[in-house]
């Protein structure tokens, strides 16, 4: 028998939920009178710092968690990590980074290292400190570095220089996951091998990269220009970026629990995403639609549709191409125009469907 090709029908029973979008519910821990740059999560503390120089710690276990300063004065506080009761902060324009003691109650900071070009992220493992410079924004001159706190007299080391504005890292399972934000890329070094190499995950040529952080197989980033988050699996050897949410001006991200923390840069507001729960009622009552890509007429068609629903596509690099609400029991979307390459159909904000032009 001869099969046409051309057009491939497909019938999408949502039982489950497909991996493009969170399915989640976002709200405000608090807001902050200031720009923020970094969250780190410690416990049942979150630990912020801001354009205005200043660190600010909240407790989770208050009732009504309220936002203290633990530390005043410095240029630009960036990154920062724990290690033994001691925070570690960046200082950006001072070109240092320095640490406190948590459990004082007045800390007065010491110097770690000093003469740094522009530091930002820093991440421990074990007694090693992973940092990155910046350098200049007009330059490729960034550093990724480490340095052995355990030793006497320990030594900086250089792993990789001439970079474009390494911004944060982290560490998992062995890899220092960095997002380059000049560069405008993402990519891991294996940290246990003798000539370590930049693995590369993602790339844009648009935005600033910026904030990083992980759960699971998942790595999630953000892109401050355009507002947008995404997570990659790390365990795919071409991860494809999911848009995670497409409203926050992000700096920093970190995860409390299952939930994704947000420090959003110009409105200075902490935002968590919590996944919502489904029913099994819930799960077996949703949708049951049919997607008919056409390949010669340049056609999509979904028809099954009995309720009002929402309707985006995305092309592979995450951009949004086209968004509509529909409510026609067949509805059709051309896609002569399109480049050619791969996109994904988002229903409701839940459900996805990859389709190829």
């Amino acid at each position: 028998m001869k099969k046409n090709l051309k057009v491939i029908i497909i019938t999408i029973v949502f039982f489950v939920i497909l991996p493009f979008s969170v399915n989640s519910q976002k709200s405000i821990i608090t807001t902050i009178s200031s720009k923020l740059v970094d969250v780190l999560v410690h416990e049942n503390n979150f630990y912020i710092s801001t354009m205005d120089g200043e660190v600010v710690k909240i407790d989770l276990m208050e009732g009504s968690p309220t936002p203290k300063n633990i530390i005043t004065g410095l240029s630009i506080p960036a990154g920062m990590a724990i290690k033994e009761g001691e925070l570690y902060i960046s200082d950006f324009n001072d070109g240092k980074i320095l640490k406190i003691n948590l459990n004082e109650e007045f800390p007065n900071p010491v110097d770690v290292l000093t003469n740094l070009n522009n530091p930002f992220g820093l991440a421990f493992e074990g007694n090693v400190l992973y940092f990155t410079e910046a350098g200049d924004s007009s330059e490729k001159n960034g550093k990724i570095s480490k340095i052995d706190l355990s030793k006497d007299n320990p030594l900086k080391v250089n792993l990789f220089s001439d970079v474009a504005r390494p911004f944060n890292i982290l560490i998992n399972n062995n890899n220092l996951y960095v997002v380059e934000a000049s560069g405008q890329r993402v990519y891991k070094i294996d940290i246990t091998s003798l000539s370590p190499e930049i693995i590369e995950l993602y790339n844009t040529d648009s935005g600033l990269l910026t904030g990083l952080a992980i759960k699971n197989d998942y790595l999630y980033f953000s892109n401050l220009h355009t507002g947008k988050i995404f997570k990659i699996n790390v365990k795919e050897e071409n991860p494809l970026p999911i848009i995670v949410d497409e409203t926050s001006t992000t700096y920093g991200l970190a995860f409390y629990e299952s939930n994704l923390i947000v420090a959003e840069h110009e409105s200075g507001k902490i935002v968590k995403f919590g996944k919502q729960s489904l029913r099994i009622k819930d799960i077996l009552s949703q949708k049951k639609l049919n997607v008919i890509n056409n390949y010669l007429k340049h056609e999509i068609e979904i028809n099954g549709i009995n309720e009002s629903i929402s309707l985006k596509i995305f092309d592979l690099n995450g951009k949004k191409v086209a968004d509509f609400i529909i409510a026609d029991n067949v509805y059709k979307i051309n896609t002569e125009e399109y480049r050619p390459g791969v996109y994904f159909i988002i229903i409701d904000e839940n459900y996805s469907y990859k389709f190829i032009r």
